[in-house]
């Protein structure tokens, strides 16, 4: 291997974006390692709030389609673009194939007309590799190389190389941190080349960029292992422009710290962006990553976009609500617990965790799928939904730059 702004609210919400529609407004393009937003649309109401918020807030490149479960890639797009048609939006937006985990969804994606794909690794990560006795480790490295997911010189560009990494110390890197980071990444680095080819074939010479997601990984990645994840990607010819890690939230100057160590990295080997998923850490966190990130920040926020449709169903009609609960055989909730699904953040979320179990042919006692009961009863409050998102947006734009 060689290593080389005014924001117009619609009267009305309807769900737009039929398979194949090609939409009247401009179409997305990449948008290079600048700041920028991802805007999931799980049910297919929010396009329009979506542009709104993008309008408002220009600091932040909006990714105006973000593939979500449930929703084909056609509908996604068209979506999307007939939002920016009807509010005459003029400004780059980008459309992330989200979540990619096989060649044929690449496929899929990239000929519905997307510009940005999300190669998700985490299933390819090796677990457990940081409890292992060394004599393990080297058998597991050396199973690696016999498998060719890694080539028989992979240490050689490393071994006792000492990295300046802008703004951090110095990092030298030594064999048995090397072997952790090869055995528990090498099938997976191996696995996103391959992925990466696919891309390229798929897109026939038009533009395109590339995100590598190890979020849903059982452990947060060392700074080590993001620097030989950072160079094996850069080896194999895949050019990142943003990386989404497992990071250990749980101590927030720690998490600071060690961001910045990994934001120092990713200048080092890239550049690219740090991607975070909304939903995954702590609200309290959204400064320390707005200032840790600057420019080089992609945060995506269908979690956000679900979670206020679902919050609104609640009030709206909570006796529903609880009917599809029932029928789903969910235990239903009362009292303080209620009121914090409403209120609370940490509480509401775990209405998003419900209604993904829920979603799909499940339906309460009268026959109605949730599915289709949101987006009914969204497209009857169209003008309450398109305003609770901007304000949440609002919210979560300026919590990312408080810092």
């Amino acid at each position: 291997m060689r290593y080389t702004t005014r924001i117009i609210v619609p009267p009305r919400v309807r769900r737009s974006g039929a398979p194949g529609t090609p939409g009247t407004g401009p179409r997305p393009q990449p948008v290079g390692v600048r700041k920028s937003l991802g805007f999931g649309d799980r049910l297919g109401l929010a396009s329009a709030a979506h542009v709104a918020v993008a309008a408002a807030h220009p600091d932040f490149v909006p990714f105006l389609a973000q593939q979500c479960a449930g929703r084909t890639p056609q509908e996604t797009l068209a979506a999307a673009t007939r939002a920016v048609g009807n509010a005459r939006y003029r400004q780059p937006w980008g459309a992330d194939a989200d979540s990619l985990r096989t060649p044929g969804e690449v496929d899929m994606a990239a000929a519905a007309g997307f510009t940005y794909f999300t190669l998700d690794l985490s299933e390819h990560v090796t677990e457990g590799v940081d409890d292992l006795p060394l004599d393990e480790l080297a058998s597991a490295v050396n199973a690696l190389v016999a498998a060719g997911e890694l080539p028989e010189d992979w240490a050689s560009p490393y071994l006792d190389r000492e990295v300046d990494v802008p703004g951090n110390e110095r990092l030298i890197l030594t064999l048995d941190p090397l072997r952790r980071a090869a055995a528990k990444f090498g099938r997976a680095v191996q696995h996103g080349a391959r992925m990466y080819e696919t891309v390229v074939r798929a897109n026939r010479g038009r533009p395109y960029e590339i995100e590598v997601s190890f979020d849903g990984a059982a452990a947060p990645v060392s700074v080590v292992e993001h620097l030989f994840l950072g160079l094996e990607f850069e080896a194999r010819g895949v050019r990142l422009t943003s990386l989404a890690l497992r990071f250990d939230d749980r101590d927030s100057a720690e998490f600071e710290e060690r961001l910045r160590e990994h934001v120092a990295v990713a200048s080092f080997c890239g550049p690219y962006k740090l991607s975070f998923r909304g939903g995954s850490h702590s609200p309290d966190l959204l400064p320390v990553i707005g200032r840790c990130c600057g420019d080089r920040l992609h945060y995506k926020t269908s979690a956000e976009t679900f979670l206020e449709a679902l919050r609104l169903a609640w009030r709206l009609e909570p006796e529903r609500w609880q009917e599809i609960l029932s029928s789903g055989g969910l235990p239903t909730t009362e009292g303080d617990v209620e009121a914090s699904y409403i209120d609370d953040d940490a509480g509401a979320r775990r209405l998003v965790t419900v209604a993904d179990d829920l979603l799909g042919p499940r339906r309460d006692g009268r026959g109605l799928s949730l599915e289709t009961w949101l987006v009914e009863l969204l497209d009857r409050h169209g003008e309450m939904y398109v305003e609770l998102l901007l304000e949440r947006f609002g919210r979560l734009i300026r919590s990312l730059n408080a810092g």
